[in-house]
């Protein structure tokens, strides 16, 4: 972990609802040890995949198959993502609480950028690639390895997002046990915002 200026100081980032537990066990660094050098450094550390210059964003029209809790599941087509909440003139996504899969197809030409990036995500993302499961993200960035899964040409990518309920609560007009628990929520931001795109891995 990176010291900063002073041995009783760290430097710690976190992903977005990513959590840490730091136990320390006196002295973390004895008074008279060097500080870390440079190749010590946070400056040092393998540079993450980001958005930027590494980034070729994905394109493309969004079926996405929405399955609301204890309710009957509806199809949509977006032309580009947002949050679901923000749905004006369509009360069934801006209510929206459930499982929500985003399907789309792209063609993948740059073999030097292998890594999905699913940009903002409001739930639990799980991804597959041209049928390859590449796994699920709880926190952090929604970053996925997609090398083994890419083809050249097309491929068809599915992202599944997990929500929370507030939303799907305070549109159920005929339960007031369900708007009880959940009139006084703000609307709550939900599904995939994006921007999905691919990286370059890490150096």
């Amino acid at each position: 972990m990176p010291v900063s200026g002073r041995p009783d100081t760290l430097v710690l980032h976190l992903e977005p609802l990513e959590s840490l537990l730091l136990v320390f066990d006196p002295p973390v660094i004895p008074r008279d040890s060097a500080l870390p050098g440079p190749e010590g450094s946070a400056a040092s550390a393998p540079r993450p995949a980001r958005p930027g210059r590494d980034a070729l964003p994905i394109l493309a029209p969004w079926d996405v198959d929405l399955r609301p809790a204890n309710g009957t599941p509806f199809p949509r087509r977006f032309l580009q993502l947002f949050d679901l909440c923000l749905a004006a003139g369509d009360p069934d996504v801006a209510g929206f609480g459930g499982v929500a899969v985003y399907r789309a197809a792209f063609d993948w030409t740059d073999e030097t950028r292998t890594v999905l990036g699913l940009g903002t995500v409001h739930g639990v993302s799980a991804v597959r690639l041209n049928g390859k499961d590449l796994g699920a993200r709880w926190w952090g960035r929604h970053l996925y390895d997609a090398s083994g899964a890419l083809a050249k040409g097309r491929n068809v990518l599915e992202v599944e997002v997990t929500t929370t309920l507030g939303n799907r609560m305070r549109s159920l007009a005929d339960n007031p046990v369900a708007r009880g628990w959940a009139w006084w929520f703000p609307p709550i931001p939900m599904g995939l915002v994006g921007p999905v795109q691919l990286m370059k891995p890490p150096e």
